[in-house]
């Protein structure tokens, strides 16, 4: 089984394929990470934006109980979107690790 298992993976055309799928899932992913912290980094501004709106409005004296609803909901998504810009992507490893057990390894 193992003798099995050692030739298989030491195969030359096997052994590219799996370098190849790796870096091709690892570009991929990169790719993915950039676009979402993109993606927040604008929700974000639009939330900056959107606080800018409600206190103009209430120093302009349109003050409502319905400002304070909004504020507390934009403010959670401002929370939100903070924490997730501030989380460390994921590792090289951790990574590899994701790709591998996605993996069918057929051995």
């Amino acid at each position: 089984m193992l003798d099995r298992l050692r030739k298989r993976l030491m195969a030359p055309a096997i052994a590219a394929e799996a370098m190849q799928a790796y870096a091709e899932e690892t570009n991929r992913l990169n790719r993915e990470q950039r676009s979402s912290a993109d993606t927040d980094r604008k929700a974000l501004a639009d939330v900056a934006k959107r606080f800018e709106e409600i206190l103009s409005a209430i120093e302009d004296g349109g003050y409502s109980r319905s400002f304070m609803g909004r504020l507390r909901k934009l403010e959670a998504k401002q929370n939100e979107l903070t924490e997730r810009l501030t989380l460390p992507a994921l590792s090289h490893r951790e990574r590899r690790f994701q790709w591998l057990r996605g993996q069918d390894l057929n051995l």
